[in-house]
């Protein structure tokens, strides 16, 4: 037995022949009544040199410093500036452990430069000494001493169960252990002040419920909304009542469905030179898509695709997003080369230019009709996403940290949430839930308008539902309803005559969510991984 004085720190070197082997232990003595004892922690390697000549202190020394520098300290040690390895327990107590004290260094040990807080053991399978340093639970209470300073081995605690005495002041279950215990709670509650148990809501994790969470005691259920139900594989999911879902998809040279109960592909448009943004109105099943060779914007019955028609007939459009308002008819589109957001009606004889500031590269758009929303992209120098007002009023930016390259995105109107994706795509769910019936406040006598009539945000109760605008070129009277010439408008935008339109209303209808490849703006790569960020939209009532 190696017998040391009142050391703290100390070390064994043993030499055999040429070879030397340099065991390093650290050790600390721990005073007793009648002895030193001799504690140990060793580390996993011991390293061998090969030397020729006296093994002299000098050599050693340099031996020594070696060993340490390659040494890589694990966790719940401190490594000191020569390489050796201490626990935390030892870091900051007042006194050196390091050879070169750096574990005492003023700068170490200043409050504002404390150490980061050490891991928690594991109170099921460890006892915590204090300081970090952990020991298994078999080692407490075995007669001998593994803590520093014998917490391990309590005086009057080891082999008492606490848990007797009024479940130890748990609110669930008391643990026992050989020096102590602990408390658990059961599923759907956590602990609190380490004896209390409290609800879970696990409605707060947006995962929980595919669409409606209800919270309650120890638990929680899913529910669905109007035309759903809970999937009976998966209670947490809900899935249409009726209607058959596919994909609709755009392939620049053609737009295709995938039906998803059955493996059948239909293509819809052929011959396309690069369709890039696209959507449709289930309801009269007509399908929209911009193509940003031919700078168009087309239309066709999604069943008879070659009869194709251009919408955009009067301007020149180059547009990477595109989405349709399918209750107030209207095709609502950013321009990558105008650096703008525009609408025109589904025959292209009406459109305005809603929001031209402060626009980058605008990319991908989604509409909420119902509430007057629009939201889109924008991924220039300084990425975000923003929304609108559908008549061009009331903009914000609700999103602009940890956006890189914000492509394509759609709402999800039953949980009231916004999705992005950082990659560049264009697929549409193609179902009628994706487009809810909404009432269409322009269809008496269009608003009044003298020409456009569109949806206006919803901002409280007491909003407008409704707001007339004119065509680019023309400006809105005093009144609110009528339009005439705009002497100041500028001619640097591309100016489109349009005619005024009858009092009756086009019935088609559509969806949002556009997504995008690419405009004249591509950037040089694209990253095979996809990002999809989840925030949720907020209403004031």
């Amino acid at each position: 037995m190696f017998r040391l004085g009142a050391c703290k720190s100390s070390h064994i070197i043993l030499g055999l022949s040429i070879w030397w082997i340099f065991l390093v232990i650290n050790v600390y003595c721990i005073k007793n009544k009648s002895e030193s004892i001799l504690r140990n922690q060793i580390p996993n390697k011991i390293q061998l040199f090969s030397t020729s000549g006296p093994a002299t202190d000098n050599v050693l020394s340099k031996k020594y410093s070696i060993i340490h520098k390659k040494q890589k300290c694990g966790d719940r040690t401190f490594q000191c500036l020569s390489g050796k390895c201490i626990h935390t327990i030892f870091v900051c107590d007042g006194d050196p452990d390091c050879d070169d004290k750096s574990d005492e260094a003023p700068d170490l040990c200043s409050s504002d430069k404390a150490l980061p807080t050490p891991a928690k053991c594991n109170q099921k399978t460890e006892f915590d000494c204090g300081g970090g340093m952990c020991i298994p639970l078999s080692k407490v209470c075995d007669g001998n001493t593994d803590c520093p300073h014998f917490q391990d081995e309590p005086s009057g605690k080891c082999n008492k169960n606490e848990c007797l005495i009024q479940n130890g002041g748990c609110d669930h279950t008391c643990v026992d252990t050989p020096a102590g215990f602990y408390c658990e709670c059961r599923q759907g509650y956590k602990l609190v002040n380490n004896t209390k148990c409290e609800d879970i809501n696990e409605c707060a994790d947006p995962g929980s419920c595919s669409q409606i969470c209800v919270n309650e005691v120890g638990t929680f259920k899913c529910e669905c909304g109007a035309g759903y139900m809970r999937d009976p594989r998966d209670r947490t999911r809900c899935k249409a009542t009726e209607g058959h879902a596919s994909l609709l998809f755009a392939r620049r040279h053609d737009i295709r469905k995938i039906s998803l109960d059955r493996r059948e592909m239909t293509s819809i448009v052929n011959d396309t030179k690069s369709a890039t943004a696209l959507d449709f109105v289930f309801r009269t099943g007509m399908i929209f898509w911009s193509d940003v060779s031919e700078q168009k914007i087309f239309k066709a019955p999604i069943d008879e695709g070659t009869e194709k028609t251009i919408v955009s007939s009067n301007q020149m459009v180059t547009s990477d997003g595109l989405a349709v308002d399918w209750i107030y008819s209207n095709i609502y589109f950013t321009d990558t080369r105008r650096c703008t957001i525009e609408l025109m009606n589904f025959d292209g004889n009406m459109g305005k230019v809603l929001i031209k500031d402060d626009l980058e590269i605008p990319r991908a758009i989604a509409l909420d009709p119902i509430e007057g929303w629009m939201y889109w992209t924008d991924w220039g120098t300084t990425p975000k996403i923003e929304r609108g007002g559908m008549d061009g009023s009331h903009r914000q930016t609700i999103v602009s940290y940890d956006v890189k390259w914000p492509n394509g995105i759609t709402l999800d109107l039953v949980r009231r949430r916004v999705y992005w994706l950082q990659h560049p795509m264009t697929i549409h769910v193609y179902h009628p839930y994706r487009q809810p019936d909404g009432v269409n406040h322009c269809q008496s006598l269009n608003g009044h308008c003298s020409h456009l009539c569109l949806p206006a945000p919803r901002i409280s109760d007491r909003s407008p539902k409704i707001s007339c605008a004119c065509p680019t070129g023309l400006r809105l009277m005093d009144d609110g309803l009528m339009c005439t010439d705009d002497v100041n408008a500028t001619t640097t935008t591309e100016r489109t005559h349009y005619r005024k339109p009858s009092n009756t209303v086009t019935s088609d209808l559509s969806n949002k969510t556009p997504v995008s490849t690419s405009g004249n703006k591509e950037p040089k790569f694209i990253p095979h991984n996809i990002i999809i960020i989840i925030i949720t939209i907020t209403t004031k009532k």
